[in-house]
């Protein structure tokens, strides 16, 4: 289901120089960095829309995120709701536009 794609600044998970996986990133990269990925996600000014993951990946990795949050926030432990809201509603954000293009 991951794909290699190019853009030298995520992770690089069995990939060509160059390239990333795109739900290597996603799993393993700091809700902070992938909040910013997200949101900024095609945006270089001066070129054509490309997009940095694909829908499967983002759909595979909100179901896992939906679970894993529902859970830890069953939990009797506090750690909060604000950050994972915002990753949640980037990644469905993410993945309507790229249902879009």
């Amino acid at each position: 289901m991951a794909v290699c794609l190019e853009w030298p600044l995520h992770l690089l998970r069995r990939c060509e120089e160059g390239e990333h996986n795109d739900l290597a990133t996603l799993f393993l990269s700091g809700s902070h960095h992938t909040i910013v990925s997200l949101f900024s996600m095609g945006h270089n000014p001066g070129q054509a829309y490309v997009p940095h993951f694909t829908q499967g990946s983002l759909v595979l990795f909100v179901v896992f995120y939906l679970i894993f949050m529902s859970v830890g926030a069953g939990v009797a432990i506090p750690g909060g709701l604000f950050m994972p809201s915002i990753m949640v509603s980037s990644l469905l954000a993410s993945c309507s536009h790229c249902q879009n293009t």
